[in-house]
């Protein structure tokens, strides 16, 4: 079927952009960079004709990363929904999409999650955090009870066959094989097993019920219209989920409003609602065995399972309507809105377009950069352990935009090795050829692709020096920090280190100045020159550079203090 580019639904017009996407996972960490690409300029588009107020995305790959670009160059204020897979699945096929999701969540300010479970998930992917469980709900007015009889006749049912139905696509994470394998172990055989739903599992589904000896009993439907669900539902004698991951299925709000027994696995946020034994019949995932005694329970319909049935039916009008998750994320729009125009100590050059697009210039550099040079990385971290020791990856907390304190992270290049006296040897002692190395090849720098697709660097921008430069720095020096600082920047593709102190900060202030898309393309084309050259790496007649003292003053100082501390760059 081809998705139309736009739709009207109940009076509201539906755009549908287009973006790129491959078969498998691999490129899935880039879908959220191809769905801003794709719906910039519809976004663009209704902000000039009539503005919007908000952005809310559900899923946070792609659509909360696109949404999160959108939000950030349009100053419009972002909630994001995540709905299972999106934390469960995704972020697990490869390390890239794992960065790019944790970069996302980190982000957006208002998480909504679909379970409790899904929120705790979010926490452990990325620290604490607030997450507002908001669960998916049920169309009260078409998802009720009806007559049993008159939904079979309407959809050409057997009248006195027990039914047996699943919903959802065919998909590995909805577990359908199990399910099968299920029935195969039920020695009844009145009863039929509908599966509503399509997918790219049909085919082996199918041949999967053959081998199993079950095909008389198993009826694929196909997918079936929203608004018909409500009819095999009233039609079914239970409601089977097989799922090995989930968010909430809202699949079971809709079958406990139309007074159904739910026989489910206990994964995800599934166990929040359906109770064992009060309000479903839950089983653990990959238990064929158990799965198929539970929908035997589920199909005797004696008190227990009526009493179930009632009491499953009260919950979900209680807490799982539309109307019910309306009010709660109305709330959490309220919330966005309210704060939409806090700056959070965000200067006025930093809340322009020009720095969100900025911000969109380092991701394309440094998504692929980052995938790019992984084996690179992964060889440099073997040889750093190998000829210099561990920690491999050197660490200093360092000031970035608005002298606000981060961590730097970059290869080491010396050892630890100390005199004995206990303290250090002198860096020409410590920096081996290897150390020298890395430096001249600028390999050491590598782990800085980190800290720009976190926002606490750009490609390009003033290097970040050491903290104590702060209360050095005169009035106008101190505006380098205007700007993220960059892995290079104007005044590394004019001379690096072999300029003074003087020079190398007027030119950063420089660039705070004049910083725009063309220059900063300039720069990074520049860049590539000089680390052919190698020009300017070390001060002359010393390794690094020397300590700034203020006034353009300089002198020796360390490139590298233990496994911690290292000069600026």
């Amino acid at each position: 079927m081809c998705m139309p580019k736009s739709a009207n639904l109940e009076g509201i017009r539906v755009t549908y952009p287009r973006f790129i996407a491959f078969p498998g996972a691999r490129f899935r960490f880039l879908y959220g960079l191809f769905c801003y690409l794709a719906c910039r300029h519809i976004v663009r588009k209704q902000v000039k004709e009539g503005g919007i107020d908000l952005i809310h995305a559900h899923t946070i790959m792609p659509d909360g990363f696109a949404a999160l670009l959108l939000g950030d160059e349009f100053n419009i204020p972002v909630v994001c929904t995540v709905h299972g897979s999106d934390i469960n699945i995704y972020p697990h096929e490869s390390w890239a999409t794992l960065l790019v999701t944790k970069w996302a969540l980190r982000r957006i300010k208002h998480v909504i999650a679909v379970s409790e479970d899904l929120g705790k998930k979010v926490n452990l992917l990325i620290g604490s955090r607030e997450v507002k469980v908001i669960r998916n709900g049920a169309d009260e007015e078409l998802f009720h009870a009806n007559a049993k009889s008159a939904a079979r006749t309407l959809l050409g049912l057997p009248d006195k066959a027990k039914i047996v139905l699943f919903i959802g696509n065919l998909l590995r994470v909805k577990g359908p094989e199990y399910l099968l394998q299920a029935v195969s172990h039920i020695s009844s055989s009145d009863f039929l097993l509908y599966i509503v739903g399509d997918g790219r599992l049909r085919d082996g589904l199918r041949a999967q019920a053959g081998h199993l000896g079950i095909s008389a009993r198993c009826v694929f439907v196909g997918a079936r219209p929203h608004e018909e669900i409500a009819s095999w539902l009233s039609a079914a004698d239970c409601l089977v989920l097989s799922s090995i991951s989930e968010g909430f299925p809202t699949i079971i709000a809709e079958a406990m409003m139309c007074r159904v027994p739910v026989v489910a696995t206990a994964v995800g946020g599934i166990p929040e609602v359906v109770k064992h034994g009060s309000t479903g019949l839950l089983v653990q995932p990959r238990d064929p065995v158990s799965l198929g005694e539970a929908i035997c329970s589920a199909l005797k319909n004696d008190t227990n399972i009526r009493m179930m049935v009632d009491r499953a039916e009260e919950a979900a009008r209680a807490e799982l309507t539309w109307e019910a998750n309306a009010r709660k994320t109305v709330d959490v729009y309220r919330e966005a809105l309210a704060n939409a125009f806090k700056c959070d100590g965000m200067t006025p050059r930093e809340a322009n377009t020009g720095y969100r697009l900025k911000r969109l210039f380092d991701l394309c550099i440094a998504v692929p950069a980052v995938v790019l040079t992984a084996p690179v990385m992964f060889l440099t971290s073997i040889l750093v352990a190998l000829f210099l020791g561990r920690p491999v990856l050197f660490r200093q907390r360092r000031p970035g935009r608005n002298s606000t304190i981060f961590t730097l992270l970059k290869f080491r290049t010396m050892t630890q090795e100390v005199g004995p006296d206990g303290e250090l040897l002198p860096d020409d002692e410590r920096l081996t050829s290897f150390g020298r190395f890395l430096r001249r090849s600028s390999l050491d720098e590598l782990p800085e692709l980190i800290n720009v697709f976190r926002g606490e660097m750009s490609i390009v921008g003033p290097r970040p020096l050491v903290v104590r430069y702060l209360e050095r720095y005169s009035s106008d020096q101190m505006r380098r920090h205007e700007v993220n600082p960059g892995i290079t920047g104007w005044a590394q593709v004019n001379g690096r280190n072999a300029l003074s102190w003087d020079q190398k900060l007027a030119m950063d202030v420089w660039y705070v100045d004049h910083q725009s898309f063309w220059l900063d393309t300039k720069i990074v084309v520049l860049t590539l020159w000089t680390l052919m050259t190698q020009y300017g790496i070390d001060e002359p007649g010393q390794i690094g550079s020397s300590e700034f003292l203020g006034d353009g003053r300089g002198r020796m100082e360390t490139a590298e203090i233990g496994s911690c501390d290292q000069g600026p760059s």
